[in-house]
């Protein structure tokens, strides 16, 4: 589909390369602007966890766990993602 023109810097261009090169420009640095604003985190601190609660979040979980945790689900929600691909990669397929 071609442009029939394009206001380039308020002026109208009808010339089809200098549409194409202006709007694959505009595309361009607007992918690789390096001028973003991204957070820092080197100057936060995080309070940190005993190892108690670390060693028992790094803990594998059972399928009894995953069992009572898809019963304790309310009516109106789906398993999430997770729970479906445990059930795929232990059963092999769905249903």
């Amino acid at each position: 589909m071609d442009l029939n023109g394009l206001a380039i810097k308020g002026n109208l261009c009808m010339d089809q390369p200098t549409i194409i090169n202006h709007v694959n420009d505009y595309f361009e640095k607007l992918y690789t602007s390096t001028n973003q604003v991204k957070p820092l985190f080197d100057r936060l601190e995080f309070s940190k966890i005993s190892s108690e609660p670390s060693t028992w979040i790094k803990s594998s979980f059972g399928e009894a766990e995953i069992h009572q945790a898809s019963v304790d689900l309310k009516g109106d929600r789906a398993p999430g993602p997770d729970v479906l691909m445990y059930v795929y990669n232990t059963a092999g397929t769905f249903g």
